[in-house]
């Protein structure tokens, strides 16, 4: 028999319905000692089968929200700071079909040659939007890694890229133009931060203020949110900090993603397709970069140029990816 069995055939009885519980407690504990341990032990047994509520159980029954105390106690718990949120802005597949891509320029560090081969074949696909995806603006002149002397010239890289968004804009005077900030375009923020936070918070110091950006018609995305270009959307790549020098990026961006996205940052083209058991398909896609393929902190890397066109196919967003190599001024 149970413990609670043994209970219940007692309480069949008269007299221990009526015995109070710590006596009945220390009467099955006194006769069935191997059963019950403890007269505490028993004690509970008795209270459950008898349906009998602890002190414990009956304060956590009792609303909470009728306890003054209880209530005070959430009524000074602290304010939270303002939550971070990110932002997906969107493309309208609708009405744009054919978006170029381009990553990973490096203004002033940049590759001639590739870049414009790159500008020539997206004119030539009459593409009808631009998604410039991170990383035009190097940084070096405010960068957090070690510089040489003649990198600090900020005006002058800031003079460069100005330079780089009218060239752009001369090439593709009629299409929108989207520039996603990359790891780093932040690293003007952080320098302000860093070593002039007086004047960090001024909008005439923003990098996309700096850059006349509105001048030229170009929409800025900031670095963290996304672009939603109808299945797929756009993002630089730091966002999940992986390793540029992973062997497939692709695929360790969508172990991360686990979404269908186009990326940057990696300097590298490459892809990954997955195929779940139930047929549906995820895509992720690496598109190369157009700066120098060799750098004084990197010499030895596998970078490659490239640009990429991605083609809408129908009203529910699904796409093709162009992921193009660029190899001595020709598109692979």
């Amino acid at each position: 028999m149970t413990k609670a069995e043994i209970v219940r055939e007692l309480l069949d009885k008269p007299k221990f319905r009526e015995m109070p519980n710590n006596t009945f407690a220390r009467f099955l504990r006194e006769k069935h000692p191997n059963v019950f341990s403890s007269v505490e032990r028993a004690r509970d047994i008795v209270r459950m089968v008898k349906g009998v509520k602890t002190k414990s159980d009956k304060m956590a029954t009792k609303d909470p929200n009728k306890t003054k105390y209880f209530q005070e106690a959430l009524d000074n718990l602290p304010e939270p700071e303002e939550p971070f949120i990110t932002t997906q802005y969107s493309l309208n597949h609708d009405r744009y079909k054919r978006a170029g891509v381009m990553c990973d320029v490096h203004v002033g560090h940049h590759d001639p040659t590739a870049l414009k081969t790159a500008i020539v074949f997206l004119k030539g696909e009459n593409i009808d939007n631009l998604v410039v995806n991170g990383d035009v603006f190097d940084g070096r002149s405010v960068s957090h890694w070690e510089r040489d002397l003649k990198s600090f010239d900020a005006q002058k890289e800031l003079q460069q890229n100005r330079l780089f968004w009218g060239a752009i804009r001369k090439a593709f005077p009629n299409i929108p133009i989207t520039y996603k900030f990359g790891n780093h375009e932040v690293w003007w923020q952080r320098y302000l931060r860093d070593h002039c936070v007086n004047i960090s918070g001024i909008p005439e110091f923003q990098l996309e203020i700096i850059l006349k950006l509105q001048d030229f018609n170009i929409d800025y995305v900031p670095d963290l949110d996304s672009i939603k270009y109808g299945k797929t959307m756009f993002l630089h790549g730091h966002e999940f900090k992986s390793k540029s020098s992973a062997f497939n990026i692709s695929r360790t961006n969508f172990n991360k993603c686990h979404e269908d996205a186009i990326y940057g940052d990696a300097h590298k083209t490459d892809q990954f397709i997955y195929k779940t058991p139930s047929g549906q398909e995820f895509k992720t896609y690496n598109i190369g970069c157009l700066c120098n393929l060799q750098a004084p902190f990197r010499p030895y890397n596998q970078w490659n140029h490239g640009t990429g066109i991605v083609h809408i196919l129908d009203k529910e967003g699904n796409y093709e990816v162009e992921n193009k190599r660029i190899l001595n001024g020709k598109v692979l």
